[in-house]
This record gives structure tokens, C-alpha cells and sequence, in this order.
């Protein structure tokens, strides 16, 4: 497997991606997923509130599914 971790600016548009030789002509899945910044990273408030608002959607998400889960049993 072969993964390319990059930080994104926030004016960034585009990413470019080498890809290595063994993968060429090959079919390949590129998948994009947002991470959390490491414990020692500084953040500012608003970073701070906007990872917040992230992780409460996500447990909300989650929530959500699990409630169809059990409906459909």
C-alpha cells in the first residue's frame, strides 16, 4: 500500500501527486480523509471550536446510524 500524508493550506485548491512506478497503468483508489492535528500541534480558538462542531457531528452521525441499525434488525 502506498500513502502520501500532505497538510493543506487553507488557500490550496489543488494537490499534485506523484505516483510511484508499480502503480502506473494500474487501477488505483484515491481516497481524501480529513485527520486530526497532532496532540502537540497549536491551534487557535477558532480551529479549536470548529474540530469541536466537528467531532459533535460526527458522535451525532454516529448516533443516527446506529438508531437505523437497530431498526432494521
Amino acid at each position: 500500500m502506498f500513502r502520501v500524508f500532505q497538510f493543506l493550506k487553507k488557500e490550496q485548491e489543488f494537490i499534485h501527486i506523484s505516483v510511484p512506478k508499480h502503480l502506473r497503468g494500474k487501477l488505483v483508489e484515491i481516497v481524501i480523509q480529513e485527520k486530526a492535528p497532532d496532540a502537540d500541534t497549536k491551534l487557535d480558538e477558532t480551529e479549536e471550536e470548529q474540530l469541536a462542531n466537528k467531532a459533535a457531528e460526527l458522535r451525532m452521525i454516529d448516533n443516527v446510524r446506529n438508531q437505523l441499525k437497530g431498526w432494521d434488525m
